[in-house]
């Protein structure tokens, strides 16, 4: 099925519904086959049906502008759903442990912003704290064992946070 030349929107929201298996705008630019799409021809998000989840490639969601052109159009179809899906962001290239590790190193990353920000202190606070959250909700969805070193780093990481009062909103 092929939309519109550059109808990216029209393109995500037939992504979104479960009958649709294929489609593609001018060019290939975006496309899907069942449950990937596709910014030119690398994955930048597949839909988890089941769980209603929708996982998103973040290294190719960040590219280019064309590639955010393409991803927002992509969360914009999919916070318009009535049963709007989880927008998960993450390296579908990665085992599960590889981007457990990758959300404590985003966070440390910006707690280290954060302690050197002057004017960007609340806006990085929200960012560690929306990033903390989906650390620990990656962690539940892919049964990460809690045993596992990767999780229980989640220790050091909470109580860095707790110490600049990060948590808090």
């Amino acid at each position: 099925m092929s939309i519109g030349y550059y109808d990216y929107a029209g393109l995500c929201r037939n992504f979104l519904y479960p009958n649709q298996l294929s489609g593609k705008t001018a060019e290939n630019r975006m496309s899907f086959r069942a449950r990937t799409i596709y910014s030119y021809s690398s994955v930048l998000a597949e839909f988890d049906t089941a769980n209603n989840i929708l996982w998103v490639n973040k290294h190719i969601a960040n590219y280019s502008n064309t590639s955010r052109k393409h991803a927002n159009a992509l969360y914009t179809a999919a916070k318009g759903l009535r049963n709007s899906p989880e927008i998960m962001q993450t390296d579908l290239d990665q085992t599960p442990i590889q981007n457990l590790n990758q959300y404590w190193e985003d966070i440390q990353t910006d707690t280290a912003s954060y302690l050197r920000a002057r004017t960007r202190k609340e806006q990085l606070k929200g960012i560690i704290h929306a990033t903390y959250q989906e650390a620990l909700r990656y962690a539940d969805i892919k049964c990460i064992d809690k045993r596992l070193a990767v999780y229980k780093h989640k220790n050091v990481i909470f109580a860095k946070l707790m110490e600049h009062k990060l948590l808090y909103r």
